[in-house]
This record gives C-alpha cells, sequence and structure tokens, in this order.
C-alpha cells in the first residue's frame, strides 16, 4: 500500500507519495516509484512534421504493486500510440482472455490522473473494484481543492490527518510532506515508508523532482525515488529529472508557553 498526498501550490498541483515496496516485510529491494510522468503522443496522417508530443500526463497509485505498475506500462504504451479513426477495432480474442483474468490478479487499486487542461490542473481520484464475472468498475471523481485543500488517498490518511489537526493545534501549519513524513515515521502502518517522491503539474505537463530534506544541522539528505544524487546520471541523451530539487527544512520547535 501507499500514501499519497495532494494539494495545490499556486497554479501548481504538487503530488507526493511514499516509496515502500514489500509492506513493511524487509526484502532487499523496498523501494519503487508509485507516481509516473505518462508522456502523450499523437499520430495522424495530418502532421506534416510527424507525431505530435503533448504535455505528459501524471499517473500515481496505491494498493497493489504489480497492477499498478502495469496500467502505467499499458497507459505509457496506449497514450504514446493515440491514432484518430472513425471506427474503432473490436477487441481480439488475446485481449478477451487477459480481461477475464484481471480478477484473479488481485488488480484491485486506487490512486488518481492528473494534468494540465485548459488553464490550470486537473486531477482525478479513482478505484478500481470487481463486479460479477470479468468486469472492472472503475469509479472516478474529480478532486477539487478549492474545497479540499489537501487530499490524502491509500494507506495511513487517518494518521495524515491527525498529524495536520495536532499541528493546526499547535500553532503550525502543518504540509503535505510533514503529513506524509508523519506516517513513514509511524510504527503502525508498516507499509507505508521508505523516502519521499514528487511530482509537480504546470502548464508544460509533469515534471518529476527529486525531494532533499534538510536536517537541524543544514545538512540535506535524500535524492530521487529513493536514490541519492551520487547514483543518479543521463540515461541515454535524457535526464531523469529536471529543473531542480523540491527541499523540505526541518520543522521548527514548538516552545509551550
Amino acid at each position: 500500500m501507499t500514501l499519497i498526498l495532494a494539494w495545490l501550490s499556486g497554479d501548481n498541483l504538487c503530488v507526493i507519495a511514499d516509496t515502500r515496496l514489500s509492506a513493511g516485510q524487509r526484502v532487499s529491494v523496498d523501494a519503487a516509484p508509485k507516481i509516473y510522468a505518462v508522456p502523450v503522443v499523437l499520430h495522424s496522417p495530418s502532421f506534416a512534421d510527424g507525431p505530435r508530443r503533448d504535455p505528459a500526463m501524471g499517473f500515481a497509485f496505491a494498493g497493489h504493486t504489480a497492477a499498478g505498475h502495469m496500467t502505467n506500462a499499458l497507459a505509457t504504451a496506449g497514450l504514446q500510440a493515440l491514432w484518430s479513426k472513425d471506427t474503432p477495432t473490436p477487441p481480439t480474442v488475446g485481449q478477451e482472455e487477459i480481461r477475464a483474468h484481471y480478477p484473479t490478479d488481485l488488480a484491485t487499486f486506487e490512486g488518481l490522473v492528473f494534468g494540465w487542461e485548459g488553464d490550470g490542473p486537473l486531477a482525478y481520484t479513482f478505484e478500481i473494484t470487481w463486479a460479477e464475472g470479468p468486469t472492472a468498475v472503475a469509479n472516478a471523481e474529480l478532486m477539487d481543492f478549492a474545497k479540499f485543500g489537501l487530499y490524502a488517498i491509500g494507506q495511513g490518511h487517518r494518521v495524515a490527518q491527525e498529524h495536520i489537526d495536532s499541528e493546526w493545534k499547535a500553532g503550525r501549519k502543518a504540509t503535505g510532506y510533514s503529513a506524509l513524513q508523519a506516517v513513514i515515521t509511524n510504527d503502525s502502518h508498516h507499509s507505508v515508508g521508505g523516502s519521499v517522491q514528487c511530482a509537480i503539474t504546470t502548464k508544460h505537463g509533469v515534471e518529476l523532482k527529486p525531494v532533499l530534506q534538510v536536517d537541524e544541522t543544514g545538512r540535506a539528505v535524500g535524492g530521487f525515488m529513493g536514490a541519492g544524487g551520487s547514483h543518479l546520471g543521463p540515461i541515454g541523451d535524457l535526464v531523469p529529472f529536471g529543473s531542480g530539487p523540491v527541499i523540505i527544512h526541518p520543522r521548527p520547535k514548538h516552545h509551550a508557553g
């Protein structure tokens, strides 16, 4: 399971999540991305210069890791092969076979899809559930950030809310980062852990951001998806992240009067 937090910062939508993979079972590899930037590529004979690349959309999930990664893989493949047709083609026998096996694959999970639409960011929460037979139902809801300043999705959302309430009572402003960190360090939710990952949506699309946490001595620790900066480098001609990290400063200590 995973805890996802989302909020608006000015005109930008911020989404963060933890990276724990093993539900706290302490396996050798215990970190994996839960937030993705999904490329969008349009193909049409009318494009004289070849396929058109639109701003990336975002995808984040909380729940069964294999199902979430498979959904991201399908979305990545599908959204890079968008093609305009007058009549849709019927599903193949192979597609029907895969659909029939989904209920036995523990593919139930929840999350959000997000991106830039028109003049601002837009996000939907979703939850995949199963009806009778090989039928999946996806309940989607538009996120209203004017009504709810901060959304919490997945495991540990009650602990996150308790942290926000306690900070408010102490006269301090809680943030999405501090709320997620409170759940990561809470022993009652072993499936939420690892480090903090972050994505920010602007008019240019969804960008994955490295996260550095500054301790009380001023030393910055952290990295990108759980990896330190010394482990990161260009992948071919691509840079894993763009315009600089998100830096989390230490929380001010509260002194009782």
